[in-house]
């Protein structure tokens, strides 16, 4: 044979696979025999009215072979149904987990913080500033706030080789993303910090002195 030109890699196994090299050979002159042929036809006329016409001319040349037709979105959308369909599920989970992430971090913090409400309410009595308690309040549910989210992060981080399988063409630690969820929820955490700040700071400090 005489080599016309040079092809590129292809990806034969879906998107997830490895690139294999790929090589074009004249159908009459290639050495494995088959029963089927596919034959790619690129046309500016819509998918529908192109099939009909290639029908036609396929039963004018052999009338007694079947043909199907298809277009090149419907056989990648095809390939690629399965890993569609765990991104979305996991897309789903991690949504869920995201929600209740959110949700558990401002109940967490809101519980913590409101534990010292008496607390400030005695620092107040021996002279602290109402600026200082919500301060103190605030730095601790921020503290807290930043060790949970570089464990978690960690965790994310070290948990991102399991989805590699699933990726085509994005990296797995994605800064957006991370950003994102970051900013999501240490948002949620600052509202659960501020609130029982807020309430710490306008306590009375005759209230709290009779609590203790």
């Amino acid at each position: 044979m005489t080599v016309v030109g040079i092809a590129g890699d292809t990806r034969q196994y879906g998107p997830g696979s490895a690139p294999q090299p790929e090589l074009f050979m004249p159908y009459e002159q290639h050495p494995e025999t088959s029963t089927d042929l596919t034959l790619v036809v690129r046309g500016m006329t819509p998918p529908g009215a192109l099939s009909e016409t290639l029908r036609r001319k396929a039963h004018d040349l052999s009338s007694d072979v079947p043909v199907e037709f298809t277009t090149l979105e419907a056989t990648v959308s095809e390939d690629v149904a399965v890993p569609r369909f765990r991104a979305l599920l996991l897309s789903l989970f991690a949504g869920l987990a995201v929600c209740l992430a959110t949700a558990g971090a401002y109940s967490v913090m809101a519980y913590v913080l409101g534990q010292r409400t008496n607390e400030m309410g005695v620092r107040l009595a021996l002279g602290a500033s109402r600026s200082d308690v919500f301060g103190i309040m605030l730095r601790q549910g921020m503290r807290l706030t930043v060790v949970g989210t570089a464990l978690g992060l960690g965790v994310a981080v070290a948990a991102t080789r399991l989805l590699k399988s699933m990726l085509f063409e994005v990296r797995a630690t994605d800064p957006a993303t991370y950003a994102a969820v970051v900013a999501l929820v240490g948002c949620a955490a600052l509202a659960a910090a501020y609130i029982p700040a807020r309430r710490a700071a306008k306590v009375d400090p005759m209230v709290a002195l009779r609590y203790e």
